[in-house]
C-alpha cells in the first residue's frame, strides 16, 4: 500500500499533568500505530495550495513574511515517494522549487538558474531566501515508518505518545516524540530533538478538516524555542488521486 507522511500535531496535556492513569492498549503496538498514521494519510497523489507564514521573532508577531506555494505529491510502487513544491509568491521567489525523491532532493533557484542537489547535512537547513522553521528535510516526502523505529512511551485515553529513533544517518534528528490522537491517528504534536535531551523545535496541528472525505491537517505550526520563532503552513483546496505527469517529479525539468 502506498503511504505518504503528511500529518503533524497539536499540544495535548499528558496524563501525568492531570493525574489520569497511563494505559497502553493491548491490541496496539508502536508498529501498528505508526502504520495507521501513514496509511490514514495515504493517497496515490495529492495537490494542494499552501500559504506559509514566517514569524522570525514571536515578540513582534506582526512582523511576518508570507509565501504562496503549490504542492504536488505522488506515490507509486516503482518510483516510491515523490513530492515537489513550487513557490508562486512573492514575485522575487516565483519559480523556486524543491523536489524530493527516494534518490535525492533538489532545489531550483530561478534567479540564477542554478540547481542544487542537497547532501544529508544540507537538508537540515531552512530554505534559502525563505528562512523559517521548516527545514528541507521537513518539507520532503516519505512515511514515518521508513525513517524511524518507534516505541510506545505511554498513552492516555486520548493519545499514544511514541518515541522515534532514526533508522539511518540521513535523518538529521536524534529522535522525535509524537503524540498520536487515538480517534483519527493524526499526530497532534511532534517534538524534534538534537542530542540526547534538547528539543530543537516542535510542531503542532491547530485544526483538522475533511478534504474530499479525508481527514487531514488544515494547518501546521513549527516553533523553535531557542530562536523564539514560528512558521505556519496552511493548506487550501487539497485534491487527492489526480493524474500527474512524470516530468513533474524529475529534476530534468529544471535544466530546460
Amino acid at each position: 500500500m502506498n503511504k505518504r507522511r503528511l500529518g503533524f500535531g497539536i499540544m495535548i496535556l499528558s496524563a501525568l499533568a492531570v493525574g489520569l492513569p497511563l494505559t497502553v492498549g493491548a491490541a496496539e503496538t508502536a508498529e501498528s500505530i505508526i502504520r495507521q498514521v501513514d496509511e490514514r494519510q495515504s493517497s496515490s497523489s495529492e495537490v494542494s495550495e499552501i500559504t506559509m507564514t514566517v514569524i522570525d521573532d514571536l515578540s513582534n508577531p506582526d512582523d511576518r513574511k508570507v509565501f504562496r506555494l503549490e504542492s504536488f505529491s505522488r506515490n507509486s510502487e516503482g518510483d516510491g515517494e515523490l513530492s515537489v513544491y513550487f513557490f508562486r509568491e512573492p514575485r522575487r521567489l516565483a519559480g523556486l522549487s524543491i523536489l524530493t525523491r527516494d534518490d535525492g532532493q533538489w532545489v531550483y533557484f530561478p534567479s540564477t538558474g542554478r540547481v542544487r542537489l542537497l547532501s544529508g547535512a544540507a537538508r537540515s537547513g531552512s530554505v534559502n531566501g525563505v528562512g523559517g522553521d521548516f527545514s528541507y528535510e521537513d518539507l520532503g516526502s516519505g512515511n514515518w515508518a521508513g525513517k524511524y523505529a518507534f516505541t510506545i512511551q505511554y498513552s492516555t485515553p486520548d493519545v499514544w505518545v511514541l518515541e522515534g529513533r532514526p533508522l539511518s544517518e540521513d535523518v538529521n534528528y536524534s529522535k522525535i516524540i509524537m503524540q498520536v490522537h487515538r480517534e483519527d491517528y493524526i499526530p497532534r504534536r511532534i517534538d524534534f530533538y538534537k542530542g540526547k535531551s534538547t528539543v530543537e523545535k516542535y510542531m503542532t496541528v491547530p485544526e483538522v478538516r475533511s478534504y474530499s472525505g479525508r481527514l487531514s491537517p488544515a494547518s501546521v505550526e513549527m516553533v523553535n524555542p531557542s530562536k523564539n520563532s514560528k512558521t505556519i503552513i496552511e493548506f487550501h483546496d487539497i485534491q487527492y488521486d489526480k493524474a500527474l505527469e512524470d516530468n513533474l517529479f524529475h529534476p530534468r525539468q529544471f535544466y530546460r
